[in-house]
């Protein structure tokens, strides 16, 4: 571990991720993460960053908040970490608005907080390859933000996954007969990300 902002530790990930994307280079293999029912996975010519979620841990509160559980996966590395319980359409409207901002352009860098645990991702504009996003997985501890991973992946990537989830997650809301205002800014949101995951190649 390192703490945020380790120049050697972004250099080295940097030089990694161009090796990688060299013509010569063979092919990252896809990572697959699993729980319950969902399963995403994509290579990329980067690291393949996957969200993952329980739907069978899926509970609404007295007070309308849906709970379960939430983490996320680049190939074995899971944070905050398996069966994490957290807020999981807060999160995912949060996560959405960051990919959006970023493959808009509108922001360089987005903060994406965990809400039940000193976590959080921190995505910026990558100058490792065009269209590319670093990703930093960071802990609080003690008051201190420790890098527990870093990642370069495709901004389109993200797009598709996140889209893909928030997709599948209305639906089960949907069967469940749930219906609150995060319900209906993760509609929202899906709506944004898919024009731009789903335009037409010129």
């Amino acid at each position: 571990m390192c703490i945020l902002g380790d120049i050697p530790l972004r250099d080295r990930v940097l030089k990694d991720v161009k090796r990688a994307t060299r013509e010569d280079a063979p092919a990252p293999a896809p990572a697959v993460c699993a729980v319950g029912k969902l399963e995403y996975s994509y290579a990329m010519d980067g690291a393949a960053l996957t969200i993952s979620v329980n739907v069978k841990s899926l509970r609404r509160s007295a007070s309308g908040v849906i709970h379960g559980q939430i983490h996320l996966c680049f190939g074995e590395v899971v944070f905050p970490g398996r069966g994490w319980d957290d807020f999981v359409v807060a999160f995912l409207v949060a996560w959405l608005r960051a990919v959006i901002g970023l493959w808009r352009s509108a922001h360089e860098r987005e903060r994406v907080r965990f809400f039940d645990g000193p976590y959080w991702a921190e995505l910026s504009t990558s100058r490792a390859a065009q269209g590319s996003v670093e990703v930093v997985l960071v802990a609080d501890q003690s008051g201190v933000p420790v890098t527990q991973h870093l990642e370069i992946v495709e901004v389109s990537q993200l797009g598709r996954n996140a889209l893909s989830v928030g997709r599948e997650l209305l639906s089960v809301c949907a069967n469940e007969g749930w219906n609150d205002s995060d319900l209906e800014d993760l509609a929202e949101q899906v709506t944004v990300l898919s024009n731009f995951v789903e335009e037409p190649v010129q």
